[in-house]
């Protein structure tokens, strides 16, 4: 399939100027977007880490205000439950503190013995003295540890508000600073970077305890089940970065634990709001890519349309030197390859022409040469047909030959076997004669009764016997006539199969009787044909006298069976086979060829099984097979129709066709 070269130059432009824009999409692609991730997540570790300091300030400026009282607490005299010392100590450390929402302390029990409140809080400290704490795991881990202790977040019993509780032993007594998270949300709300960016502070149980929206962190929302989360306690003092699914959308997140405590802080940002530079860049090198399409398109198109001119003019230049029109002024191009191009097709147009005188030189060369040639074989036409007819002539001669041959083999078969009756048939008559004159003597004399009885028994006996040998006599003469007709005429009869064997074997019996082999056939009655009995008797004379011929060396015993058998309602087998000399395997191939014989000059034509093949496949309608192995004998197997095909001549002589 072609294409017009306005086309495939504009193709070929748009695909050179989509090239590069595809190279930049690709290098933006697998270069720069990783770089950006890196970049945003170096950004979110710092982030982190800065919050993670920030968050760990926030939560020890307090506790270590409160170490302070309790070593005040530890030193001082006037330590008792509800003395001025401990309430003005804690008083002023939670008016000193804005992250604080109350200070207390706890006995020894558990009981809360002293309180300071923030200005904010509804309630009246003296609400909350006495109040038993002693089912606080926390309580009882400072005393065991002896040192500061964070609580996970909760919901604070004393200020109604989300806070973390932070424990610091103090003699007998326990000191609790409740921090407040609020403010730490507002801390983190100012320092993401963008709207869509989220700064989260989370405990160690999964629950946000500081978020850009205050409300979600006041929901005390749980993320416990962010695989990252637990890398980043697995791995602590380190960040750890990676992409996952948050709050419906696809983000790139960074943790980073607190030290001291068992919180971290996760920085997460929409992976679609890290990449929009990326997209940026891409939307602007696709218009551009699309863009310097179209230009090239377009500029391929008016370079294109140029050169399929030049290109047409040098088509119909081509047309015309091929239709042998040569042009008397050639065109001429200011560019190098066109006018490369035009010289070539002027040497081109030159050479033709000198192509052509020499081609009319030799086509007339040639033509003296055919004329010539064609006289020869017209005389050798003229004398193989003279040596075909001769041939053919030779042939039907030889073929007539054979024939008349096998019918002098029959007339002498038969005249041998007619002479056993006819002679009997002579003796009696002779001696019947004699006897009559024996008996007009005795009439003469005087003829007795015995006598006459005699000459009776000897009539009756003599007529007998005459009958008898005539009657064989007969028959022979039949069957000899019968035999003749069939092989000297093809005419299609109805025939018994096991009859016109019995009639060939009659025809062979003299020939037999000299030689040391013999017939043995095998030929169930009742095997009715419509067909050729004269060409089939040739075929069995033939094949008979092929053994005597071929099989059996001189006076060597053998024997030449013929057998039959129906195969089928249609078809009977016919096998004529001997247990002679056998037949070599470079031979066997050739045996059916017209003048093949192995024994030319000493009784073989080269004609009988050339004959047999012809009469079976051609008038017969049948096949005949060979099989033969050396020393072991011949098997010829003929299949033939009870039918014979229509349309054979009952008048030709199956020996002509060849």
């Amino acid at each position: 399939m072609t294409q017009a070269l306005r086309t495939v130059l504009s193709l070929r432009f748009a695909a050179v100027s989509l090239l590069p824009m595809l190279l930049m999409v690709g290098v933006v692609w697998q270069v720069l977007l990783p770089r950006l991730d890196a970049r945003v997540a170096d950004e979110h570790r710092a982030l982190a880490i800065t919050l993670a300091y920030e968050t760990e300030r926030y939560l020890e400026q307090p506790v270590r205000a409160l170490r302070g009282v309790a070593v005040t607490l530890s030193q001082e005299q006037d330590r008792r439950a509800g003395g001025a010392l401990p309430n003005k100590l804690l008083a002023a450390l939670v008016l000193g503190s804005e992250a604080l929402e109350s200070a207390y302390a706890l006995d020894a029990q558990g009981r809360l013995i002293e309180i300071a409140l923030a200005p904010s809080a509804s309630k009246r400290p003296a609400n909350y003295i006495g109040l038993d704490l002693s089912g606080n795991p926390l309580s009882g881990e400072a005393h065991r540890s002896g040192r500061k202790v964070y609580s996970e977040s909760y919901l604070s019993g004393v200020t109604e508000q989300i806070a973390v509780a932070a424990t610091v032993p103090a003699g007998e007594r326990l000191l609790v600073a409740e921090i407040g998270l609020r403010r730490l949300s507002e801390f983190v709300r100012r320092v993401a970077t963008s709207p869509d960016m989220r700064l989260m502070v989370v405990d160690g149980r999964g629950q946000v305890v500081a978020h850009p929206d205050a409300a979600l962190a006041a929901q005390q929302m749980n993320i416990g089940n962010l695989a990252i989360l637990a890398r980043s306690r697995e791995q602590l003092g380190t960040s750890v970065t990676a992409q996952f699914a948050f709050e419906g959308r696809k983000v790139l997140g960074t943790a980073h634990g607190i030290p001291g405590t068992e919180w971290t802080v996760l920085v997460t940002e929409p992976l679609d709001r890290v990449h929009q530079p990326v997209w940026e860049i891409l939307y602007g090198l696709a218009l551009a890519g699309l863009l310097s399409t179209l230009l090239a398109i377009a500029v391929g198109v008016l370079m294109a349309t140029g050169f399929s001119n030049r290109f047409e003019r040098l088509s119909s230049l081509a047309r015309e030197l091929a239709a042998g029109r040569f042009p008397q002024q050639w065109p001429e191009s200011n560019i190098t390859e066109p006018e490369l191009l035009i010289g070539s097709m002027r040497q081109m147009a030159d050479a033709v022409r000198q192509r052509e005188a020499e081609l009319r030189e030799l086509n007339a060369e040639l033509e003296a040469r055919v004329q010539g040639r064609t006289a020869d074989l017209e005389r050798a036409n003229a004398d193989l047909s003279v040596a075909m007819k001769t041939l053919e002539q030779a042939q039907d001669e030889l073929v007539r030959s054979e024939k008349m041959a096998a019918l002098g083999g029959l007339v002498a078969g038969v005249a041998h076997e007619l002479n056993t009756p006819i002679g009997n048939s002579l003796m009696v008559a002779s001696t019947l004669g004699d006897r009559t004159h024996e008996f007009e003597d005795n009439l003469e004399s005087g003829l007795t009764r015995s006598a006459l009885n005699r000459h009776l028994s000897t009539c009756r006996e003599a007529s007998l016997s005459l009958v008898r040998n005539l009657q064989r006599a007969a028959e022979l003469i039949s069957s000899f006539k019968q035999v003749a007709v069939d092989q000297t005429t093809s005419a299609r009869r109805r025939f018994s199969l096991d009859e016109v064997v019995r009639e060939i074997i009659l025809t062979v019996s003299p020939a037999m009787r000299k030689a040391s082999w013999r017939v043995e056939t095998t030929v169930p009655p009742g095997i009715s044909f419509d067909s050729y009995p004269g060409p089939l008797g040739q075929v069995l004379t033939n094949l008979i006298n092929n053994a005597a011929l071929h099989a059996f060396a001189e006076n060597t015993a053998g024997i030449v069976r013929i057998e039959a058998r129906q195969v089928d309602e249609t078809h009977v087998q016919l096998i004529v086979s001997d247990d002679g000399e056998g037949i070599s395997s470079e031979h066997l191939a050739r045996i059916f060829d017209p003048f093949f014989t192995t024994r030319m000059g000493r009784g073989g034509t080269g004609l009988g099984l050339s004959i047999c093949h012809n009469i079976v496949e051609n008038i017969l309608g049948g096949r005949i097979n060979v099989a033969s192995t050396p020393g072991q004998g011949t098997i010829f197997s003929l299949s033939l129709p009870l039918v014979a095909p229509q349309g054979q001549d009952d008048e030709a002589n199956p020996g002509l066709t060849l």
